[in-house]
């Protein structure tokens, strides 16, 4: 079918040539107007194929006809060359110059000899430049593909490489602009993940993404259209249906008239798209175009499985690598739990180990004990204080429940109740606790804290549950062997050391003096007529007795002295770097103070009586360097007291060279080799010191202190343990002096019989800052808003407290120290060091707040300094050197 129209040719028979032209074969459909203005707004001159214009009609309607219809070829009938090249510029197709003979029929066999002509070189230059598009399009398709295929991801591909293979696209198709976005897990398609190639700058949809990334998700119509797998093809607006006005306004916007985007799925997903746009001229978008765009997408879809199946198997590779070294870590950590000897080297694994399975977290293990009290707990990484502290009140609340209830803490309880706490105060905290069990026992708990951002996936939690199990396996088996080797080296019954324990014990300590050349001294006792205790009582109470003994040795002697069961009713206590009359005093303690075992109250109501102790003391160097020797001496002595009227005590009569060695007259009147008086002397010839305190490194600081005095070597110093005192004086003072007063005076009471003359050193001390107003104040050392805190937990309140104040915070440390004189009455002296807190801890060489406490002259903290140094600067050092003056003068007076 050929349709041709005709404006102003009426001078033709065209109805000579309606229906087919004759030999040819073909059909026509002719249209014919009067004037262009007819024709104009006609409809056929759309689907026309050829429009044959008059040269009456004038040059100027060649120019409106190809405006308005351009893509409507136009010949033009004229009588000269001049306007038939005049017409060719205006936009006409071609010409003809017919003659005046010429018939209708013969124009239009012509006409379309020409048509026939143009369209077989159409089809033909078409085809030529389809084939050269495609073999355009397989030598792009392979280098893009060679340079998408060689990223591993999208984070790692270069954006200049997906720009030039979009700019490849664009040249291929002849497009205005070219982009491919890829959407996240969400739908949204970020700036980073969006790539755009233009033409012209003002082509560039880039700048859309400035606001923040583009929801995919939304219910619109060309992403339901993308969801559905299927192409959004706009030749231009009118091919838009009526539910597409987001679209319509974005186009508008964005001033686009043709485009195709072409959906990237995987699994029935959207995950991007390609799109293609003009801005220059509308398009009319042909097969070709389309495929390529197609398998343009292809591409881009398959290079996105490529790197999601990558990305899949580095994430594989990488958690079997997390995997192996988790179960390598593990397995180490089991190994180096079972060589643990005790709780200190276990929960020192456990904090190495944790911090490398899990870095993210802070944590915290807590052994339970058999009666719930002093339990030992490890915590490891940096702790938020709050968290702390929430952490501290589910621990007091519940065992305090557990207490009043009469029963054990569930740890499973705990373990809840940890969980909603910490969520109810630590909102940016997700807990993982895990109770400690092994067969049927609880052993306690691990709590982890995790920040809220951190995903806590199945596998961390599997991996905390596998590493709570080697804990809970290697605590179950260090409590199995503690328990073996306790009852290998007690004595069931009294709980003491036995006797072999003792004798290997011995040994040691008796290589440790020979080789220190420190005395030890030897105490063998007996109880005296304990048959008739059993004989009245009966065995059972016999035994009663027997432990009511050993719990009243352990209450009056050091910490360092040995006590064993030696066999029966007799007990050996081993003493290191005791002289014989340091043994001998605290011999007689003993002796006098067996009266309290009536007042135990597991044999109190039997009103037993007449118990009392015989004793025998040897010592090395004077009855021999080895244990057998020693307690041969000692027993020795102990048969003495017996064959002298028990309740006694006698030292070993002969050295080992055989001389006599003086003996001690019993308190019960048997008379000796020497007086009580002369004992006395012996035993006191220093004045006695009492320090009422046993940290050793007080005692050791006083001492270097006191080093100072003229008469130094007239001091003996003690501490309480020494003396067997173990008095607990709770300080209820308003001030450092009172409190100073209170311990010095109790413990004047308690050793001013044993000891005379006896001087008396107390002291009590804290850390004031000033923008506290005197904050922690009196009770320095103890403060803190929850029970049993460390010095770390001290320090990081004060910081806390201390936190937003101005800088810099200055502070001082006081100390108050009270001197009971040998009659009882009281002196103070004070001293003072001044400093300022810092915000970052310094220093080992010091305990309480001294790693945060500055000295500004020396800018070192308390912590930083030596012994030396402290002992010339401290607050306490002050204070003893302010009393020196008046203890010189007390010991002037006493010579």
């Amino acid at each position: 079918m050929f349709r041709m129209v005709s404006i102003a040719i009426d001078y033709l028979d065209w109805e000579k040539v309606r229906g087919t032209l004759p030999g040819s074969g073909l059909r026509l459909d002719l249209e014919f107007f009067a004037s262009p203005e007819d024709a104009q707004n006609h409809s056929a001159l759309g689907s026309a194929d050829l429009l044959l214009l008059d040269h009456h009609q004038g040059l100027n309607v060649v120019a409106d006809i190809v405006r308005d219809w351009p893509l409507l070829p136009v010949v033009y009938l004229t009588d000269t060359i001049e306007d038939a090249l005049d017409a060719l510029r205006m936009g006409a197709q071609d010409f003809i110059i017919p003659s005046d003979v010429i018939s209708a029929e013969e124009l239009l066999t012509a006409l379309l000899n020409k048509w026939m002509l143009r369209k077989v070189r159409s089809v033909k230059s078409d085809l030529e430049r389809t084939q050269r598009s495609m073999l355009n399009f397989q030598h792009m398709f392979a280098s893009l593909t060679n340079t998408m295929i060689r990223s591993v991801s999208l984070e790692e591909i270069q954006r200049e490489d997906v720009i030039e293979i979009l700019r490849q696209i664009g040249d291929l198709v002849a497009v205005d602009a070219v982009s491919v976005g890829f959407l996240s897990d969400n739908g949204e398609l970020a700036a980073e993940n969006y790539f755009n190639w233009a033409r012209k700058p003002e082509y560039d949809t880039s700048h859309y993404l400035d606001r923040g990334p583009l929801q995919f998700e939304r219910d619109i119509w060309s992403v339901n259209e993308l969801r559905e797998g299927r192409a959004v093809i706009m030749a231009g607006l009118e091919d838009l249906p009526p539910e597409a006005a987001v679209e319509r306004e974005e186009i508008l916007r964005a001033k686009t008239l043709s485009s195709i985007m072409m959906p990237l799925r995987i699994q029935n997903r959207l995950r991007g798209f390609l799109r293609l746009s003009t801005f220059e001229k509308p398009r009319a978008w042909n097969e070709t175009e389309i495929q390529i765009a197609r398998s343009c997408a292809d591409l881009f879809t398959a290079v996105l499985l490529r790197w999601r199946d990558l990305t899949n198997l580095r994430r594989t590779v990488e958690a079997l690598k997390q995997r192996n070294v988790e179960v390598s870590s593990i397995n180490q950590m089991g190994v180096r739990l079972q060589r643990s000897k005790n709780l200190t080297e276990l929960f020192g694994v456990v904090e190495q180990v944790a911090l490398e399975l899990f870095p993210a977290a802070v944590g915290m293990l807590q052994i339970t004990n058999k009666v719930e009290e002093n339990q030992p707990m490890t915590q490891w990484g940096e702790w938020p204080f709050s968290l702390l502290v929430a952490v501290e009140q589910v621990f007091n609340n519940i065992h305090e429940e557990a207490r009043r209830e009469g029963r054990r803490s569930d740890m499973d309880t705990i373990c809840k109740r940890l969980g909603s706490q910490v969520a109810a105060t630590n909102t940016n905290v997700t807990t993982v606790c895990l109770p400690l069990y092994a067969q049927t026992e609880t052993l306690g708990l691990c709590g982890m804290f995790f920040p809220v951002d951190y995903e806590v996936t199945p596998a961390v939690k599997s991996l905390a549950s596998n590493f709570s199990e080697r804990v809970a396996l290697a605590i179950a088996n260090l409590q199995l062997r503690e328990d073996l080797h306790y009852h290998s080296i007690r004595d069931p019954l009294t709980d003491l050391y036995n006797r072999r324990f003792m004798e290997h014990v011995f040994e040691n300590e008796m290589r440790r003096a020979l080789r220190q050349e420190e005395p030890l001294s030897v105490i063998m006792m007996d109880v005296d007529h304990f048959k008739n205790v059993n004989d009245t009582f009966g065995h059972e109470i016999g035994d009663l007795v027997l432990k009511a003994i050993a719990r009243f040795l352990k209450h009056h002697l050091r910490q360092e002295d040995i006590i064993c069961r030696y066999g029966g009713d007799e007990f050996v206590i081993i003493l290191p770097q005791a002289h014989p009359t340091d043994a001998y005093h605290r011999a007689e303690v003993l002796r006098k103070a067996v009266e309290e075992i009536y007042r135990d109250p597991l044999i109190r109501e039997f009103k037993i009586s007449g118990l009392s102790l015989s004793i025998g003391i040897s010592s090395y160097p004077i009855h021999g360097d080895q244990p057998p020797e020693l307690l041969r001496a000692a027993d020795h002595a102990l048969y003495t007291s017996k064959n002298h009227g028990r309740n006694q005590v006698r030292i070993a009569p002969k050295d080992r060279t055989g001389n006599l060695y003086r003996q001690t007259r019993s308190l019960n009147g048997i008379s000796g080799a020497l007086t009580e008086s002369t004992v006395q002397q012996r035993i006191r010839r220093k004045v006695p010191l009492l320090v009422a305190t046993n940290n050793k490194g007080k005692l050791n600081e006083i001492q270097a202190i006191f080093q100072e005095m003229p008469l130094f070597d007239q001091l003996e110093f003690y501490q309480p343990s020494d003396l067997g005192l173990n008095l607990e004086v709770e300080e209820t003072g308003a001030t450092y002096a009172e409190n100073a007063a209170l311990k010095a005076r109790a413990f004047f009471a308690a050793a001013k019989d044993l000891l005379e003359p006896l001087i008396v050193i107390a002291d009590d001390s804290g850390l004031e800052v000033e923008l506290l107003n005197g904050r922690p104040g009196i009770r320095s050392a103890r403060y803190a808003p929850f029970p049993n805190a460390t010095d770390a937990d001290r320090r990081r309140y004060l910081l806390g407290e201390l936190k937003g104040k101005t800088q810099p915070w200055s502070a001082h440390f006081t100390c108050t120290i009270a001197l009971a004189r040998p009659d009882g009455t009281i002196r103070y002296y004070d001293g003072t060091c001044e400093g300022e807190i810092i915000s970052e801890e310094r220093g080992t060489n010091g305990f309480g707040y001294d790693p945060v406490f500055l000295l500004p002259d020396r800018q070192k903290t308390m912590a930083e300094i030596s012994e030396a140094d402290k002992n010339l600067i401290s607050h306490r050092a002050r204070a003893l050197r302010a009393a020196i003056p008046y203890i010189q003068s007390l010991l002037d007076n006493m010579k």
